[in-house]
Parts: C-alpha cells; structure tokens; sequence
C-alpha cells in the first residue's frame, strides 16, 4: 500500500526538493536501514498504554470532585491531557515503529506528522511544568498576586493561549525530530549514515534550536524554582503553610521529575554532539548555507539525488559540466537544473553518492601528470565493507557500479573496483569466475581443451579474433537486410 507523498510538507514549509528526500534509496534498501525491537516496541507499548490507565481515572477524578478550583490541580489537569497526547505518539507510534523496524523513510509523510506532533506535545508540557512550580512558588511563599492568571477569562485562556503559540513555534514552525528504530530513540537527523559522511551542513539544515533551547530553558528554570522554594522553606522560622499546599507541592516535585530528567539527558547529548562537531568540523562550514552548495542529478529512471559541492569534485563528469555551463560560484550551483545522468541507474548513483562523500577529500586526479596520482591498492575498512555490500547478493551491482563510476569519471572508484573485482578472480578456475559473474560457458569442449595446451595471450587474440569476424559477418548481414 501506498504512503502519502511528503512533497506538500515541503511545498507548505518552503523546504528544497533535497530536504527530507527519500528517493536515494528504494523502499527494500531503507528497510534494511532500521532494527527491529519486538521485544522493547511491546514493552513501550504496554508501558504507554498502563500510563494512559492511569491518567484517564486521574483526570475524570479531577473534574468530578471540581478540583479545577484550585489553580494547582487545573494546571495538573491540562499536563494530564498532555501526556496522555504523548502516549499517543511517544509511546505507540514509536512502539509500531521499533517492532517493524521502522525509520524516517519508511513513511515519511507519518514520520514527520509525528514528529512535529511529538515536540508541539512536549514543548506545551514544558511551559506548564515551569508554570506549576511558579505557581508553587508563589503559594508557599504567600505571594499570592499571581492567582489572578489562574481565576480570571475561564481559569485557562490568559496562560493557554501562550502555551499553545509557544508549543506550535517551536514543533511546527521549526523542524520535528523523528523516531529512529536504528537508534531507538528521537533524532535530529532524519536519516541514518555512516557518521562520517554526515557533515556540519547536514545537521545545521535540520537544526531545531527553539527545541533546545526550550529543553535547556526547562531543566534551569525548575532547578532554580525548587531550590529557592526548598531554601525558602528551610530556612523561614515562622513559615506557615496548610498540608494541603505541602502535599500539592509534593506531588508537582514528583510529576516533574521525568520531565527534568528528560531535559538533562537531551542537554547532555545536545552539548556532546555540539562539542564533536566543533572539534571535527571546520567552523566556516558551519556558517555555510548548506542550499547553496549542493549539486542536484537525475537517475535514468528521473529520481533526483543531491550531492555536496565537495563530494561532486571528486567526479569528473559533474566537474566538467560545471565548468562548461559556468558553474563557479555557490549561488550559481544553488539555481543549476539537475544534471541527467542517462546510463546511470538510481541504485547504482545511491551507491556512487555514498563513495563520493566519504571520499570528499580525495586529491584531484591529474590528467597531464598520471605518474603522481596517488594509488592504493589496498581497501580501507570502509571500503570493505561498501564493496562487500555491493556484492552482498550477486555481482551484478558491483559490475553497474563500475560502469557508471566510469561514465562519471570517477578514477578512485574505478580503482577500488577493479582491485576488488581483482581480488574476487584470483586464484579461481574459469568455472568459480563464470558462476561468480553469471556467465554463460559459450566454448566448445574441443575449444576448452584446445586453451589448455596453448598460449595463453594467443588463445586470448585468437578469440577476440573469431568475436571480430562475427560482428563484421552480423553488421554485413544488417546492411544487406537494409538494401532489400
């Protein structure tokens, strides 16, 4: 069954057609991508859902013994409601997707729907976390000018209102974050690479910093609220105050624990990743407009595929077109039709869009000067690993890479693919090589046993001889054909 297109979220946010794009990779490749957790998907289920048994008797217990009275209790009541909200799409959603295995490309339109949901929900619970302890605060202290927020226009427009404005800024207006099986957890990124393929400009284009902010703002505000309602209440002599109010105080210190705790690990990982990319990224990179300096191609079969401006250097093919069409400059890449690759398919341009960002930093090739052109023979373990997913099923992938690497222009891959083709034939019988390439045995048993006693190179010449006469035989018997 079909999923709906993400195009109109792109259309309606003003996002390039690069943003969010999942044509790069058939929907069986992006599959592979995730890790199924059964197991934990059940369990977050059962989870979500003993949560939403809980908080559904809790509100109805509010409203039917009135406590929405209290301004304390209507705060609870509306964080209530917002984290049953999150059990819908934090809890379920994410739990379908860890059990199918599931990343942004296995639907994506869904993926982002939940995902803007998912940080609208928790961005609105964060406002109001921060609105109860104001409200303890002011409670026990006897700074009780504040109740007017809470008693006036229904008890709920004056500090709703807000929230919902503050909540649809941040998860609508700026870009969600999206479940990630392979990871288990909320990404920025919406697509799983290798990590060194993914540069500063990819996370800088999907950067949600009104999220970060809001998760930073939170942890701080209710540290500082709680410590000083805590000081308050330690160090006052002749501080009185009801059991009720203690025991509402103990009850949002509770509630808000998770939440906190939730900031604090979001802060931490934001604080790591920012660190990381600041020691391996260069800083101008950073300032960098990252719609400006990627390069759009098309497959033959009409799916387009970005690629940095850096990655495409390393390809010939897209060099020259750039120079010859006058594409020097970062505004004129960023207003360039997509270049059609016409012999190259869209399989085989995912695979050669991956070598070229990993090698970004390959020096030039030299034309004039071949001799010092650099060549190892020897894989990397990256390299290893790409080749033997290319030959992973048959070698019919590794053969189509090879042919549009040389369409491209692209010498190191060339390379890499012969040694590895190479490296799969030595040592082998004619055999073990037709059934690795899936050729066909056109000799005839005299011929085979005839190859055995003679010289090998004139065996060689002698048959590239015999293939020669065939085509001028065919080609003569075409032309004839065209004469009657």
């Amino acid at each position: 069954m079909s999923t709906p297109d993400i195009g109109p979220i792109r259309a309606i946010f003003g996002y390039p057609s690069y943003m969010y794009n999942c044509s790069n990779r058939t929907a069986e490749q992006w599959a592979k991508e995730g890790t199924q957790w059964p197991a934990l998907g059940m369990f977050l289920a059962i989870l979500g859902t003993f949560y939403f048994g809980l908080y559904v008797p809790s509100f109805y217990a509010i409203i039917k013994c009135r406590l929405t009275s209290h301004s304390c209790y209507r705060i609870m009541s509306v964080l209530i409601f917002a984290d049953v909200l999150n059990v819908i799409s934090a809890s379920w959603f994410n739990a379908y997707m860890a059990v199918i295995g599931g990343v942004f490309c296995t639907n994506p339109f869904w993926s982002y729907l939940n995902g803007m949901f998912t940080i609208s929900v928790w961005n609105f619970a964060c406002y109001h976390y921060v609105l109860l302890a104001v409200n303890r605060l002011c409670v026990i202290t006897g700074f009780r000018k504040i109740d007017w927020l809470f008693e006036r226009c229904g008890g709920y427009i004056l500090w709703l209102v807000p929230a919902v404005i503050y909540a649809i800024h941040n998860g609508v207006l700026n870009k969600p974050f999206c479940f990630n099986s392979r990871v288990f957890a909320v990404i920025q990124f919406p697509f799983i690479q290798e990590p060194t393929a993914v540069t500063p400009q990819d996370m800088i284009l999907y950067d949600n910093w009104t999220h970060a902010w809001n998760n930073t703002g939170t942890g701080v505000l209710l540290i500082i609220i709680y410590a000083f309602i805590s000081l308050f209440v330690i160090c006052k002599k002749d501080f009185r105050v009801s059991r009720d109010e203690m025991g509402l105080l103990l009850q949002s210190i509770l509630i808000t624990i998770p939440t906190f705790l939730g900031t604090v690990v979001f802060s931490t990982f934001l604080i790591k990743t920012s660190s990381k990319m600041s020691d391996e990224g260069p800083s101008d990179a950073k300032r960098a407009r990252p719609e400006d300096i990627v390069f759009r191609v098309i497959s033959k079969e009409d799916k387009e595929f970005t690629l940095s401006k850096k990655a495409a250097q390393v390809c010939g093919t897209i060099n020259h077109y750039a120079e010859n069409t006058g594409l020097t400059d970062d505004e004129a890449i960023s207003k360039m039709e997509p270049m059609a690759l016409p012999n190259v398919s869209s399989e085989s341009l995912y695979y050669i869009i991956r070598w070229c960002e990993q090698h970004r930093d390959c020096p030039a090739w030299q034309e004039e000067k071949w001799w010092e052109n650099k060549r190892d023979a020897e894989l990397t373990k990256w390299e290893k690993e790409f080749m033997a997913e290319l030959t992973s099923e048959t070698s019919e992938a590794l053969h189509d890479v090879y042919l549009a690497a040389n369409y491209m222009d692209i010498k190191c891959l060339l390379d890499k693919c012969a040694q590895t083709i190479a490296d799969m034939i030595k040592e082998k019988s004619p055999e073990e090589i037709r059934e690795i390439w899936g050729l066909e045995n056109d000799f005839t048993p005299e011929e085979e046993e005839a190859f055995k006693n003679e010289d090998p190179w004139k065996v060689i010449f002698d048959y590239q001889e015999k293939l020669d006469r065939e085509e001028e035989a065919a080609a003569e018997q075409g032309s004839s054909l065209a004469l009657v």
